[in-house]
């Protein structure tokens, strides 16, 4: 792993060749918004940046802080993620108007109490799915495929095309597999090992299955 030194040197001469397209998911608090706002800062307001979350007004307030450029190109895009329903709409439109996409950032989640972990206790969306295991894990994958033909574009073009999805990367564990929705044994100990192992999985085969398209 590089050192933070090298990270920040690298950050300080980021300057890619025409302005990069980057999506946050989950961009309007937390990890997201940060990721979003040192994005902003580094490609000087130079890109076009969408936020993608529930709260307008979290996000209005966010771009706001963004650098001002002659040319701004930052926008909000309104998705309850919570539900898998609502996914389709927002990526198909995106699809549609977007040129590429250079830069995915996936950070929508939700934290549950400590108490809730370690009771079992657990919140389901109207869809029937845990809501950790919704926003962690299938939304995420819902976004990066729908989604993974405006990367292409971007690698087609020779530019950069990545996917990151900020999760225990490394850290899973072992998967049950008569209870892959964690019916029977929700808890502290399998919530978030079984969710690390389920990311590292689809992301290695995303990356192959992108890895083969990009093939000429």
């Amino acid at each position: 792993m590089p050192s933070l030194a090298a990270v920040r040197q690298s950050n300080a001469t980021f300057s890619p060749a025409t302005p990069p397209v980057a999506i946050f998911i989950g961009g309007t608090s937390g990890i997201g918004q940060g990721t979003a706002q040192a994005f902003a800062r580094h490609t000087k307001g130079n890109s076009h940046i969408v936020l993608v979350g529930r709260n307008r007004a979290a996000a209005e307030a966010i771009i706001e802080t963004f650098p001002k450029h002659e040319n701004p190109n930052y926008e909000f895009v309104q998705c309850d993620a919570s539900l898998i329903k609502n996914i389709p709409e927002t990526t198909s439109t995106l699809l549609a108007r977007l040129p590429k996409v250079n830069y995915l950032v996936l950070t929508c989640g939700v934290l549950p109490s400590v108490g809730d972990i370690l009771r079992g206790v657990r919140h389901f969306t109207d869809e029937g799915l845990d809501m950790v295991l919704e926003l962690a894990f299938y939304a995420r994958v819902k976004f990066m495929l729908d989604l993974l033909p405006l990367l292409q574009k971007a690698k087609d073009a020779g530019e950069d095309a990545r996917v990151l999805n900020v999760a225990a990367a490394g850290h899973g564990g072992p998967i049950d597999l008569d209870d892959m929705g964690l019916r029977k044994t929700y808890g502290p100990k399998t919530v978030r090992p079984t969710l690390a192992t389920y990311t590292d999985m689809v992301m290695e085969v995303s990356a192959q299955i992108f890895a083969y398209h990009g093939q000429t």
